[in-house]
């Protein structure tokens, strides 16, 4: 259950979002207002009416809107842990709640290594630190057998020369493909952190092949 902290953190996002692409105000139920207008409540949980219209809301904004949102305004530490911990907890996942989450966490994690100046290393523990509280089954031998192909991956990465290579050998579809085959389990702290990490060393592979064609 989200807090009403989160529910007001994710709430301002989705609704300046919907706000912006319906160029007026979003009507709200008639429970929202006074969860929004709540202060001092922060680590309070929410009703479930309350995460059944985030769930509402959340279907109308595309992985393209919110990261053109976020590209654009940016987005609190604790603005986007609410937004990760919001998808992960919803019962039935959807291919964008994937990339959703692709997205965010590396954003995340990202953001972290500017503001710290030094690289991110294995972000597992910072995984399972934001998603504090969840439970999650064992891998299945499926998943187990998928992750063992990231460090394959990632020794592309590191030989690629010029950017036709990116281009040539299809990684980054290739990745995306993998990264689909994990289902639900794809939320798992395990895959999660291998996930983040291929993501933010091939973004910076990415940005210094790119450069020199500009």
């Amino acid at each position: 259950m989200a807090t009403t902290g989160e529910f007001q953190a994710i709430h301002g996002i989705y609704q300046t979002i919907l706000e912006k692409e319906l160029e007026h105000a979003l009507p709200l139920p008639a429970p929202i207002p006074e969860i929004l207008g709540k202060a001092g409540a922060a680590s309070e949980p929410v009703r479930p009416v309350a995460e059944q219209w985030l769930a509402l809301l959340d279907l109308a904004v595309s992985p393209h809107l919110m990261r053109n949102y976020i590209n654009e305004r940016g987005a609190e530490d604790a603005a986007l842990r609410a937004l990760i911990r919001f998808l992960v907890r919803k019962k039935i996942h959807s291919q964008d709640d994937r990339d959703k989450v692709d997205w965010l966490t590396t954003y995340l994690f990202r953001k972290r290594e500017e503001q710290k100046r030094r690289p991110t290393s294995w972000p597992k523990a910072n995984v399972e630190e934001i998603l504090d509280g969840f439970e999650f089954p064992m891998l299945s031998r499926y998943a187990e057998d998928l992750l063992m192909e990231v460090p394959a991956l990632l020794d592309e990465v590191k030989f690629l020369e010029n950017f036709s290579q990116v281009t040539d050998s299809r990684i980054i579809q290739r990745a995306r493909d993998l990264k689909n085959q994990f289902g639900d389990e794809f939320f798992n702290p395990d895959v999660l952190a291998a996930i983040v990490n291929y993501n933010l060393i091939f973004g910076d592979k990415f940005h210094s092949l790119l450069k020199p064609t500009m």
